[in-house]
C-alpha cells in the first residue's frame, strides 16, 4: 500500500512533463537555427549597447580587491572603536572607584560625627559649683522625672567624682534599666569594681 503512493506520484510526474515537452516541440519546431545563435537581447546586452564604454570599464574593475580594502578598512575601524570604547570603560572605572573611595570616606566623617554628637548629647556639660549641691538638685529633678536616663547618668558621675563608688554603680545600674543600650552607662560600670556581696 505504502509503494503504490510514490508509484504514483511518479507516475503523475513523468505525465506532467511529457505533456509540457509535448506542447513545446511544435514551438521549437519553428525555429530557425538563427533565432538560436542570436538569443533575445537580455538587461546586460541592453545596457552593453547603450553605454559601451562605461560597460567596459564596469568590467574592467576588478570587484574583489575593492572588497579586500573595505573589509580591511573596515576591520581597523571596529578595533579603533574597541581601542575608544576600553578607554572610555576604564576611565568611568577609575571615577568610580575613585566616588566609592570618596563616599566612605564622607561616611566615615559622618559616624565621626555622630558618635562626637552622642558623646555630647550623653554627658552634658553643666557648671558644678559644690557636688552635693548638685547632687541635691539632679535628686529633685528626678524626683521630677525619674524616667530621664540623663539625669542619673550625670548623677552617676557626681557620685564618681565624690568617690561614692556604690552609689556611682546604682545610678549607672538605674540607667540601664530604663535605657539597656546605653554604651556610657555600660562602659563606666566596666570600671567600676564588683558589687561586693555582704555575708548574712
Amino acid at each position: 500500500m505504502y509503494i503504490i503512493i510514490p508509484i504514483g506520484i511518479l507516475v503523475l510526474a513523468l505525465g506532467g512533463i511529457a505533456y509540457i515537452v509535448g506542447r513545446k516541440l511544435v514551438y521549437l519546431r519553428k525555429l530557425t537555427p538563427e533565432a538560436i545563435s542570436n538569443p533575445p537581447p537580455t538587461a546586460a546586452t541592453f545596457w552593453e549597447g547603450l553605454f559601451p564604454e562605461v560597460v567596459s570599464l564596469w568590467s574592467k574593475i576588478n570587484w574583489r580587491e575593492y572588497r579586500i580594502k573595505a573589509t580591511t578598512e573596515s576591520e581597523k575601524l571596529l578595533r579603533r572603536l574597541r581601542l575608544f570604547f576600553l578607554k572610555i570603560e576604564s576611565i568611568t572605572h577609575e571615577w568610580s572607584l575613585r566616588l566609592r573611595k570618596s563616599t566612605k570616606k564622607h561616611e566615615e566623617i559622618l559616624v565621626q560625627e555622630e558618635e562626637v554628637k552622642l558623646e555630647e548629647a550623653a554627658v552634658p556639660v553643666v557648671p558644678i559649683v559644690d557636688p552635693k549641691e548638685e547632687e541635691q538638685h539632679l535628686i529633685m529633678e528626678i524626683a521630677k522625672d525619674p524616667k530621664d536616663p540623663l539625669l542619673y547618668i550625670r548623677l552617676g558621675d557626681i557620685y564618681l567624682k565624690t568617690g561614692d563608688k556604690e552609689n556611682a554603680r546604682a545610678s549607672f545600674e538605674t540607667v540601664l534599666q530604663l535605657d539597656p543600650e546605653n554604651w556610657y552607662a555600660k562602659g563606666k560600670l566596666k570600671q567600676l569594681p564588683q558589687k561586693i556581696e555582704k555575708p548574712e
